[in-house]
């Protein structure tokens, strides 16, 4: 329900900003990441996450696809909840830029952290599909 929600959210706001059937598919897919890093999906993972992805933490931390994966499966970082979200989008041709507030709790090695964000993430259209090439977190 919170998800429906949200995506529903994700909707009207893209919509100022992005061709329709982009907006769509973009808060569709970065609702799927939530999911899927929240349920450590190893398979919607690899359909989100772009085969170049630089993935940027707060800490100055950087992982590339197949570090996110492994550190999602050995433990080492388990996300726990995305809330209070404030977005907005711009949209560049076959790519779509999205910068956010959000509270994040995740555990590192186990100890949980609970985190405000602005987050930056760049995704890149291929074929008919958005992926995340880019992400770059920094604390508020």
């Amino acid at each position: 329900m919170k998800y429906r929600l949200l995506t529903f959210l994700l909707i009207m706001f893209a919509g100022r900003t992005l061709a329709q059937s982009d907006s769509v598919q973009v808060a569709a897919s970065l609702v799927r990441l939530d999911e899927a890093l929240i349920g450590k999906d190893e398979v919607v993972l690899k359909q989100l996450l772009h085969n170049d992805l630089f993935f940027g933490h707060s800490n100055g931390w950087v992982q590339n696809k197949q570090q996110v994966l492994d550190d999602l499966k050995s433990g080492l970082l388990a996300y726990l909840s995305f809330k209070n979200r404030e977005l907005s989008f711009r949209s560049f041709g076959n790519r779509a830029v999205i910068q956010e507030k959000v509270e994040v709790e995740v555990a590192l090695r186990g100890n949980p952290l609970q985190l405000k964000l602005l987050v930056t993430e760049e995704w890149i259209r291929e074929k008919d599909s958005w992926k995340l090439i880019l992400r770059q977190g920094a604390k508020l």
